[in-house]
């Protein structure tokens, strides 16, 4: 599975089969995760109506709302997963049902299932955020007889629609036709992912002036529960100081402008206000739409401190949505929560 951004016109995955007589049943499943801010960061959160995930049809033109383009496919939409059939004994080409994502899924890992019995004309589906419990629904609907089908993954749909953020995040993907008795979802998962703590040390001599380094371009990426930035400084005071000094900053996207959320993942400033501060700033997202706080900040008087090396020490824990930023003194410590 390639990696694709959300504005990726083309499909990053698509299987075609045929046979010489109509399939009885087919289906398809696999892990994926909606993101953010990667591989491309939405800088106004997940604001379209929906974006594209998965489709089965038997419509290789790939048209709309055509009988046979909507067999089974799954949209992501303001609050929820889209999924849709069609029926064509009634001659409905959108059945569709929504599933409500928990409040704040990026980066959970979701399993989705989908299949299709031509015998009981029925289709069946499932979704499972994380360690949670199986969603199932199923359809009474016929779906157009079909010995050919074509399976795409991510890309904008012929243009239609923003796409899935894929971020080599999308794992054990199945399609399965012809069989006599497509397996339930429960038979085909696999093991949840997880990953270790990752370690990425960056050294720096006293005498270098800046430090401007990426981290995290691999061609396997890797998301940590929780991630932190620590050093050692030292402040000089220049013969003319400004109002603000920059310390450090960890920021997600080049450039950054300070309005974006995640311009200040972490930062600290060296400020003149309030007799002398260290000013201590990170960002919060209400909603998945974009929505929250680009600079949340706290201060921390330094009373001269900062002229005697001291140690700083800024991160963040998703499981407990808290930034925790600490400054060791020489002869005490001074903690802010956020």
């Amino acid at each position: 599975m390639k990696q694709a951004e959300f504005d990726n016109l083309n499909p990053v995955y698509e299987e075609k089969r045929e046979n010489s007589s109509n399939f009885k049943e087919y289906g398809y499943g696999y892990w994926a995760k909606f993101l953010l801010a990667y591989p491309k960061f939405l800088t106004n959160g997940k604001n379209e109506e929906y974006y594209f995930v998965s489709r089965l049809s038997a419509d290789y033109l790939n048209q709309s709302k055509a009988m046979e383009s909507r067999m089974q496919t799954v949209l992501v939409g303001k609050g929820y997963y889209y999924f849709a059939t069609c029926d064509e004994a009634n001659s409905n080409s959108n059945i569709a049902n929504k599933v409500n994502y928990p409040e704040d899924f990026d980066g959970i890992w979701t399993y989705i299932y989908y299949s299709y019995s031509a015998e009981q004309k029925k289709a069946f589906e499932f979704i499972k955020f994380g360690s949670g419990d199986f969603q199932t629904v199923t359809y009474e609907v016929q779906n157009p007889s079909t010995n050919s089908v074509r399976f795409t993954v991510g890309g904008k749909d012929n243009n239609r629609y923003s796409g899935f953020n894929v971020p080599n995040q999308v794992f054990s993907l199945i399609l399965l036709v012809s069989c006599n008795n497509i397996k339930s979802p429960i038979d085909l998962i696999p093991e949840l992912i997880t990953y270790k703590l990752v370690s990425n040390l960056q050294n720096r001599d006293p005498d270098t002036k800046e430090v401007d380094s990426i981290v995290g371009i691999s061609n396997n990426p890797q998301f940590p529960q929780e991630y932190a930035l620590s050093g050692w400084f030292k402040w000089e005071v220049p013969e003319q100081q400004k109002e603000w000094h920059i310390i450090l900053r960890v920021k997600i996207q080049q450039p950054s402008h300070d309005l974006a959320l995640g311009d200040r993942t972490f930062a600290a400033w060296v400020g003149q206000s309030s007799g002398g501060i260290i000013h201590l700033a990170t960002y919060t997202y209400t909603h998945l739409e974009g929505s929250g706080n680009a600079n949340v900040v706290q201060n921390i008087h330094h009373q001269n401190r900062h002229t005697e090396w001291y140690f700083v020490q800024f991160g963040y824990s998703r499981p407990q949505k808290k930034a925790t930023a600490s400054i060791q003194w020489k002869e005490s410590a001074e903690k802010k929560e956020q």
